[in-house]
């Protein structure tokens, strides 16, 4: 299902991205429920700042409802930022082109996708050492296993939100080449807490690679 809609309050969707006000637009993908940007990265919650939400659920009411394999309602180079918080996971390896090409489609020229998701290295080495069902964490939705790491919150699955089981996933090393791939530079990939944090840009014509 794909499409805008109107923004709470009634702005039109023609005006989700307008700039007139002078701040920048960062778009977050699989946004989820309304939470008063609790999700958000933390430099996005400035003042300089407006989020557009965009989702696959249709219940989560955000602002784009859309796939991140095809974000054909958002216009090209129409967002400043990216930010995708544990979402590519649940795309199939060979759709992850799909995703950065989409990411760097809808970005400005220069404008920065920030990135995390489960790191499976670390998460290897839990379970190398016997902790396949142990708690590793504790997130926003509970305590998170390394079985929940790989192949979904076993809760949420559960519950009949399968499309949250994960399908893919990545290394430092496997999601720097991926981003290299799709054409982004400036790119830092680290680990915090056995989730990846991805930082890089689209290229700006003529400008340093």
């Amino acid at each position: 299902m794909l499409g805008t809609r109107r923004r709470r309050g009634g702005q039109p969707s023609s005006d989700l991205f307008a700039t007139d006000d002078g701040r920048r637009l960062v778009l977050q993908v699989g946004c989820g429920p309304p939470d008063d940007q609790a999700t958000l990265f933390r430099d996005f919650r400035r003042p300089e700042w407006r989020e557009v939400r965009l989702d696959i659920d249709p219940g989560c009411d955000p602002d784009v409802v859309a796939s991140i394999t095809d974000m054909t309602p958002v216009p090209t180079d129409a967002v400043d930022a990216v930010f995708s918080h544990h979402n590519i996971e649940h795309v199939f390896a060979h759709e992850v082109p799909l995703v950065f090409g989409e990411f760097l489609r809808v970005l400005r020229p220069g404008g920065e996708v920030v990135i995390a998701t489960p790191d499976l290295q670390s998460v290897a080495r839990a379970i190398a050492a016997g902790r396949l069902e142990e708690r590793l964490y504790t997130g926003p939705a509970g305590d998170i296993a390394a079985l929940d790491v790989v192949y979904g919150f076993r809760a949420e699955i559960a519950s009949g939100r399968e499309y949250m089981a994960h399908r893919t996933g990545f290394t430092v090393r496997t999601l720097t080449r991926r981003l290299s791939q799709a054409g982004f530079v400036a790119l830092r990939v680290g680990v915090h807490e056995f989730a990846l944090w991805a930082n890089g840009r689209k290229p700006i014509p003529g400008g340093p690679r």
